[in-house]
């Protein structure tokens, strides 16, 4: 992703967008929209700032506006083959409401940060079967469309947030305390950027703490404390990333693709898949072939199937019915 910041279009209804989708890898990024993701089968990682959520099915996090997130299969899991694919890549149910979603009746929204982010944490048990059936059909009721929908939708989402004002613990930050956190987005922002543009080179810490004026050891912490893992894991996933784009979209030789995707050699890149997928580059991209109908591969460098509206509507009753 160019800059990683994701600009999200509420193409349907104002303020509002629900996704469903296959998610391999998507990579670090902020927007200003607070974030619903539920996992409906499979299992995954959701990163936020610097906290990792190992999320099962039923699993629900909250993420505010402008907070850094990013989603991923766990590691360990193998998924060589199509089959594989299908059946353990996490699937998603991702909601998306603008930070100016009611704030004509509810200014506060803007400037509200929720303190946590596993929303189950705060639904007794006994309610949690409920909320994912709300979550779902409120989905449903976004992807059928049916007349008068927009009334529907936007009565539930409000009676939604009051639900979470309630239950999780949050507070009205300050103008002054919105620009030091923007300060610190930008300065990421700016990092992540720099990064994307020279990944494929042999960067160095040492570069990042030199353009922003700081030491290693202030750049080192950075990315431990936005993104939990250090700068040489964060450079190996983007130049991960770009090895899978190039398999998928070029015909160059894996050799090719390592040092063009920054690797300071194959076996060094062979070493990073190992690591990630549990198999060989020559391996992953000899089934990454069988299966590019489940795999998206686009510019912005996310591993992830979009579904469309018909398929998200499929889905969404399928799990419905499942409950019950």
């Amino acid at each position: 992703m160019e800059n990683s910041i994701e600009f999200v279009n509420h193409n349907k209804i104002k303020h509002v967008r629900f996704i469903v989708n296959k998610i391999l890898f998507c990579n670090s990024h902020v927007h200003n929209d607070f974030e619903i993701a539920m996992l409906l089968e499979g299992k995954g990682i959701t990163t936020i700032n610097s906290a990792h959520y190992k999320m099962e099915k039923g699993d629900i996090v909250f993420i505010n506006s402008g907070e850094q997130h990013s989603y991923q299969a766990l590691s360990e899991d193998n998924y060589i083959n199509k089959e594989e694919f299908v059946k353990n890549t996490p699937l998603f149910l991702i909601l998306q409401i603008s930070n100016h979603f009611l704030r004509e009746y509810f200014p506060e929204i803007r400037n509200t940060m929720f303190e946590s982010s596993d929303v189950k944490k705060y639904i007794p048990k006994d309610q949690q079967k409920l909320a994912i059936k709300y979550l779902l059909n409120l989905a449903k009721t976004y992807f059928e469309a049916k007349h008068f929908f927009e009334f529907e939708l936007i009565s539930k989402l409000a009676n939604l947030f009051k639900e979470i004002y309630s239950r999780i613990p949050y507070k009205i930050i300050s103008s002054e305390e919105k620009d030091r956190l923007k300060a610190k987005s930008d300065r990421i922002q700016r990092i992540m950027s720099y990064i994307d543009e020279n990944f494929a080179s042999q960067i160095r810490l040492e570069d990042i703490a030199n353009i922003e004026n700081i030491t290693s050891t202030h750049a080192s912490h950075i990315f431990k404390d936005s993104f939990g893992i250090t700068f040489q894991e964060y450079v190996n996933m983007k130049r991960l990333e770009q090895s899978i784009l190039l398999m998928n979209n070029t015909d160059k030789t894996l050799i090719d693709i390592a040092y063009e995707s920054g690797f300071s050699d194959p076996k060094y890149m062979n070493k990073i898949y190992k690591k990630y997928f549990n198999c060989t580059p020559k391996v992953f991209k000899d089934e990454a072939q069988k299966s590019k109908n489940f795999l998206e591969i686009n510019q912005d460098k996310k591993e992830e199937l979009w579904f469309d509206e018909e398929a998200s509507l499929k889905t969404i009753n399928k799990f419905l019915d499942e409950l019950n």
